[in-house]
C-alpha cells in the first residue's frame, strides 16, 4: 500500500525510520563500518524508492517501464545498485572498500589480471553465464515455470545430477570460509593489480 505523505514532517519521519531500520540491519550483520555502510546504502535505496513512488504515484503506469526494454533496464539498474552495496558488505577494509566502489562506478577499462581472475573464479563466472542464459531462455518461452514444474521425476533427477557433476567438475579444492563465520575482523584484502 502506498504511504500517504501529508506534509514534510511525515516524509522526514518515514525517511528517518527507514534509515534507522536499515542501519540496524547492517549493524546486525557485524560490528564494522562496512556493515553500517551496507545498511545505509540499502536504507537510501528503499527511502528513495518510497519517496519517489509517493511523490509520483503514476510512475507504475509509465509506458516505458511496461515495455520489455524498460523492465530489463529496471532489473539491471536495481542489480547494479545491489552489487554496489554488497561491495561494502564483503570488503572490511574501509580504504579498500572505497577504492572498489570508485572502480565500480568509474570503470577505468584496465583489464590486466582479468584472465587470472576468471580462472580463479571459474565456478562463479560459469554460474553467472548460466544465469544469463537461463533468464534469456525464460523470456523466450512462455509459461516456463509451469512447464518446469510439470517435468517428470526422471528429468528432475537428470537435472540435479547434472548440477552436481558441474559443481564437482569446477570445484577447485580451495574452500573459503563462509563470510558469516568470520567474526575476527582481521581479514585483509589486497588490491588486484
Amino acid at each position: 500500500l502506498p504511504l500517504v505523505f501529508g506534509n514534510r514532517k511525515s516524509s522526514l519521519r518515514i525517511f528517518s525510520s527507514l534509515m534507522i531500520t536499515f542501519i540496524l540491519l547492517g549493524f546486525w550483520h557485524g560490528a564494522g563500518w562496512n556493515y553500517i555502510i551496507f545498511g545505509m546504502l540499502h536504507g537510501i535505496y528503499v527511502s528513495a524508492d518510497t519517496l519517489i513512488r509517493n511523490k509520483f504515484p503514476n510512475i507504475n503506469n509509465n509506458s516505458f517501464l511496461k515495455t520489455k526494454i524498460g523492465k530489463i533496464c529496471a532489473i539491471l539498474g536495481t542489480q547494479y545498485l545491489i552489487v554496489f552495496a554488497f561491495i561494502a558488505f564483503r570488503v572490511k577494509d574501509t580504504e579498500l572498500m572505497l577504492y572498489y566502489m570508485q572502480k565500480f562506478v568509474l570503470f577505468d577499462f584496465q583489464t590486466s589480471g582479468f584472465i587470472q581472475y576468471v580462472e580463479f573464479h571459474l565456478v562463479e563466472v560459469s554460474f553467472l553465464i548460466l544465469f544469463i542464459i537461463l533468464h534469456t531462455i525464460s523470456y523466450k518461452i512462455n509459461n516456463l515455470p509451469q512447464k518446469i514444474s510439470n517435468l517428470s521425476p526422471k528429468y528432475w533427477f537428470i537435472f540435479l545430477a547434472g548440477i552436481a557433476i558441474l559443481i564437482l567438475s569446477f570445484y577447485n579444492g580451495r574452500p573459503e570460509q563462509f563470510i558469516y563465520f568470520d567474526f575476527s575482523g582481521d581479514r585483509k584484502s589486497t588490491r588486484l593489480n
